[in-house]
């Protein structure tokens, strides 16, 4: 028998600082916090600085930031990314560490006997944010938050501390004691730890006096764990003769669910016909989800649903 493995570690330390596009939401006309004041009025110092500066149309710059439905005669309508500091500003982190590594025991030889035994681990700490602020113009402070009385206090932050276990241990059997016949067993246990730890302060908006993360309305942000475990085997047979019978078994583990898939074929030199049915007991899962929390939330993938079918292929 020989020992196979791999260990791969990789690190990211991203962050960026940009201007925000929150000048038409009107989101710095007023402070709450007499501290944020100054970024207010830089708002309006700007836009009156800069009135009747050419910007995209519709967009154009009033006397005054007030939205132009607000004040018809005086207001503006910005568009994203203003000359003004009316749109505050926007800095983002992403930091993450992973490492995984698999390691396999296999057998050797030529015998019609063949198997493996191994085991897999993955662990993902990730920590994650965004944030937007007022802009007084001297510049960001390039923190997530940042408190009412400093030169770029914090309006609204999305900040979180993800992290992620996996463990496997897998063992497969494969058994051909003729040419025309090969049986095989797999199995594959899998546990999947997912932790969400919030980072954000438990503190008031300075400039509209609400939360400044919106979960916050509905009380205070608390740390989510959850563990997913399953069970998956998989049986393959596989007879050949003139014509090549093939069929197989496999339950595999998607987000909290067991997904079932069956496939049976008959396969000759020119010939192939296939019946197979994937998600057979029609469970609804994620295939994907991608954390994005400049934009709120996450983007998310839906998982097939109950496909049963029938496949004939020719070759001429």
């Amino acid at each position: 028998m020989k020992l196979v493995g791999w260990v791969s570690f990789s690190s990211i330390n991203q962050s960026l600082e940009a201007d925000g596009t929150s000048a038409d939401f009107g989101r710095f006309l007023s402070a709450a916090n007499p501290a944020a004041q100054p970024a207010v009025t830089a708002c309006f110092n700007s836009t009156a600085a800069l009135s009747g500066y050419p910007v995209n149309s519709p967009g154009f710059i009033g006397a005054t930031p007030v939205p132009f439905l607000f004040a018809p005669t005086t207001g503006s309508t910005f568009g994203p990314y203003s000359p003004t500091t009316c749109d505050g500003t926007q800095f983002q982190i992403r930091r993450q560490h992973d490492i995984s590594t698999e390691w396999r025991l296999e057998s050797t030889g030529n015998g019609p006997l063949t198997w493996q035994l191994g085991a897999y681990y993955l662990h993902i700490a990730r920590k994650v944010g965004v944030s937007l602020g007022g802009d007084e113009g001297q510049g960001i402070l390039p923190n997530l938050y940042n408190a009412p009385d400093t030169t770029n206090p914090t309006t609204l932050l999305l900040a979180d501390q993800f992290g992620t276990n996996v463990y496997a241990a897998f063992a497969s059997l494969e058994y051909k004691p003729t040419p025309q016949f090969t049986g095989g067993l797999a199995l594959r246990y899998d546990s999947e730890s997912r932790s969400a730890n919030p980072l954000v302060p438990e503190v008031s908006d300075p400039f509209t006096g609400g939360p400044i993360n919106p979960g916050q309305a509905y009380g205070p942000l608390s740390p989510e764990h959850a563990t997913f475990d399953q069970l998956e085997p998989k049986v393959t047979l596989s007879w050949r003769p003139a014509a090549v019978g093939n069929a197989n078994f496999s339950k595999s583990r998607r987000d909290a669910f067991g997904i079932v898939n069956l496939r049976a074929g008959i396969h000759t030199g020119a010939y192939t016909i296939s019946v197979f049915a994937n998600n057979l007991l029609d469970k609804q899962y994620l295939s994907e989800v991608i954390p994005a929390v400049e934009f709120g939330g996450s983007f998310v993938s839906p998982g097939s649903r109950r496909l049963v079918g029938v496949e004939l292929a020719a070759k001429f």
